[in-house]
């Protein structure tokens, strides 16, 4: 499992999570206006392909153009997504649900919880919220048994 930061007033923030199969493409990283990185959070494997060789393979077989343009899409959409996603307070159990989805998909050891991997402050800035307000939904969802710490 791997996640992107975005650093912003030098503050690293969790920008999206990356899934199996997805593509990390070395374009996302040349924005000289904003320092992005990937971050590996689990035992993860990596394919690395010469870039310009894949690109002249994939003109010759348009099946492969048409996959990466696929992978690309997906990857799109979850980018914008994530730049535009709601920054209410009640999204917070959405965000972490989703977070646990990816976790429970992508790591092979099924009992570790979202809390072992990311700290509070790191989750809160992926919702978008201050720490005391992540704190304090925190509090509030798990009084009413909506998560178990």
């Amino acid at each position: 499992m791997m996640h992107i930061e975005i650093e912003v007033d030098k503050t690293a923030h969790i920008f999206a999570f990356m899934q199996s199969e997805d593509i990390v493409y070395p374009s996302y990283f040349n924005d000289s206006s904003r320092q992005m990185r990937v971050v590996i959070d689990s035992y993860t494997e990596i394919i690395s392909f010469n870039q310009e060789f894949f690109l002249n393979y994939a003109t010759m077989k348009p099946v492969y153009m048409e996959w990466l343009s696929d992978k690309l899409d997906k990857n799109l959409s979850k980018f914008l997504y994530e730049s535009t996603k709601p920054r209410k307070q009640d999204n917070i159990l959405t965000n972490l649900e989703y977070v646990n989805k990816v976790m429970q998909d992508e790591l092979q050891q099924p009992n570790i919880e979202i809390f072992d991997l990311f700290s509070k402050r790191k989750l809160a800035s992926y919702c978008h919220l201050s720490r005391s307000t992540f704190n304090s939904e925190i509090k509030n969802l798990q009084e009413n048994n909506l998560i178990v710490e």
